[in-house]
């Protein structure tokens, strides 16, 4: 059975760069009353390295649900229950679960690095990957306030419809004829 609506998510493959430790140390932050109402919930499959991600992990005790890897409708189904969707990656080629959530209208609090930025614009929430306590800010900020959650859902979904796959092949196809033209 899924989790009841309301938890913070996490998704991605266990590894060291997806940052795991400092959003569990940043979650541990947070007042009791909060993560009572709001359990951390880590959807992905396991990677390289992930000794002390899973030990991060499993210190929450039952304040953390480890679900591993799951079909792409059930995590559909998580993004659209999440109160809010925390991706504070270290370095992201794109970051695809930040447009995944964004499409199911998730408050997103991401990394502020990389190419998250590119992806999330203005429909976000930004944290410092590097600071635990930006990590903790933002996801208290969120928690706290269900209007912003709801207006960073509205915005994402808009932003979300920017992507897409015809959109990225036109694209694609410009710069390919650009540079063909130059030879």
């Amino acid at each position: 059975p899924l989790p009841e609506p309301g938890f913070v998510l996490a998704v991605g493959t266990l590894e060291p760069r997806k940052n795991l430790q400092r959003l569990v140390a940043a979650y541990s932050r947070l007042d009791a009353a909060t993560q009572a109402r709001h359990p951390l919930v880590v959807v992905g499959a396991l990677g390289w390295e992930t000794g002390e991600t899973l030990d991060a992990v499993r210190s929450l005790g039952e304040r953390a649900i480890l679900l591993g890897h799951v079909s792409d409708a059930t995590l559909a189904e998580l993004y659209r229950r999440c109160s809010v969707f925390c991706y504070p990656s270290l370095g992201e080629g794109f970051g695809l679960p930040v447009l995944e959530a964004m499409a199911a209208g998730a408050a997103v609090l991401t990394a502020s690095n990389s190419s998250l930025p590119e992806v999330g614009g203005d429909a976000v929430e930004y944290a410092d990957a590097s600071d635990v306590g930006s990590i903790a800010r933002g996801l208290q900020g969120l928690l706290d306030s269900r209007a912003r959650r709801a207006e960073l859902g509205v915005l994402a979904r808009e932003r979300a419809r920017e992507f897409s796959w015809a959109r990225f092949a036109e694209r694609t196809l410009t710069v390919l004829e650009r540079v063909a033209s130059r030879s």
